[in-house]
């Protein structure tokens, strides 16, 4: 029990105030994410945000059970995403390096112009083991999006010649999910990743 149940006359020397604070955050993040999700009529995603705030509202009462931690189902996710944004960052420096104006190549919204085969001698990024054919075919990105939502482009790879696009809404956590232009739902990565067509000459 913490200072004896007298937080305000005693002292917490072994700081399980901290743990308390932790708990609480998990459980108002939590309880947003269920507000969020159901506002969006996310009924997946509303479900696991209820679990999480039961399990952290469990963890707030339980002196020593941190909350948070059955989140770590998540972490493969985590890690994903910080790959991801990873190779983002070497694709934007890679991109800088390309920048030729003496030879009319130049980098508009992250996308480099100019031959394929030209790109990939400068350094762009080598082709994926786990790459997957795309489930939607070449297409120019949308221009009318949802308010918020987001529309990144890449440089050119070996598996997408003339770069790719994708769609992204913005999540509770700060983060961005793909969605699949073609059901307006989350996909997997071959069916967000939309190659972009050549462009005209």
């Amino acid at each position: 029990m913490y200072a004896d149940n007298e937080p305000i006359t005693k002292k917490d020397p072994s700081g399980a105030i901290w743990e308390t604070i932790w708990d609480v955050a998990n459980v108002v993040v939590d309880a947003a994410r269920v507000v969020y999700h159901s506002a969006k009529g996310n009924k997946e995603a509303a479900k696991e945000a209820a679990v999480d705030l039961a399990f952290d509202a469990a963890a707030t009462i339980v002196p020593g059970l941190p909350a948070g931690i059955n989140k770590l189902r998540h972490a493969d996710e985590v890690a994903g995403l910080a790959r991801a944004g990873n190779k983002v960052v070497d694709a934007g420096r890679v991109a800088e390096k390309a920048v030729d104006p003496g030879k009319g190549r130049d980098v508009s919204g992250g996308q480099v112009t100019g031959p394929s085969a030209e790109a990939e001698k400068r350094g762009l990024p080598k082709t994926s083991p786990k790459f997957q054919t795309p489930t939607n075919g070449p297409q120019l990105p949308p221009t009318n999006i949802p308010d918020g939502w987001r529309v990144r482009q890449m440089p050119p790879t070996s598996q997408y010649p003339h770069g790719y696009w994708r769609l992204e809404k913005p999540m509770v956590n700060g983060g961005w999910q793909a969605i699949n232009p073609s059901t307006m739902k989350p996909g997997t990565r071959s069916e967000t990743h939309v190659p972009l067509p050549a462009k005209e000459k």
